[in-house]
């Protein structure tokens, strides 16, 4: 006999042996509290607007447009700047790993792509990797963040101003 949602009534697949559905939920409200109240971090989130931005054959553009800025609550660890040498002389490059409650990002209806920009601490990185991360029992029905690693472009965009 298969289980059927409370919900939809539609059969759905086992998740754990070891979880059910509540506690699934309570588990996913509990961190989404961590995330807004404990955290008190956010990003803004600068999604790139496919439809207004005007691309070439190539998927280039030469200006981008974005849509309105998103406040993402996360929590920000900043790694030590690289330093670098060039033959134009020095660089450092600095990276940000963000980790966003994903039940959060769902509820705003965001999906982090890579090549669209955050603003935190008064600069703009870019985002290089979004990846899902930890799974609660090895379970990928509940995941409960996502990874996102951004660094300092070389050149700035400008968000529509």
């Amino acid at each position: 006999m298969s289980r059927r949602s409370r919900e939809t009534g539609k059969p759905t697949q086992p998740r754990s042996l070891y979880i059910t559905e509540l506690e699934d939920k309570l588990y996913g409200e509990i961190t989404e509290e961590l995330f807004v109240q404990m955290a008190k971090t956010f990003v803004l989130y600068y999604q790139i607007d496919e439809t207004r931005t005007n691309t070439n054959v190539y998927g280039e553009g030469q200006t981008t447009i974005f849509k309105n800025p998103i406040q993402i609550y996360c929590f920000v660890e900043m790694e030590e700047p690289e330093v670098k040498i060039t033959k134009y002389g020095m660089r450092q490059d600095q990276k940000i790993t963000c980790w966003m409650h994903k039940r959060r990002l769902e509820e705003l209806e965001v999906i982090i792509h890579e090549g669209d920009y955050v603003e935190w601490n008064g600069l703009t990185y870019i985002i290089v990797s979004s990846i899902d991360s930890r799974y609660l029992q090895g379970v990928p029905s509940f995941r409960d963040t996502i990874k996102v690693t951004c660094v300092i472009p070389d050149s700035g965009p400008n968000f529509n101003t």
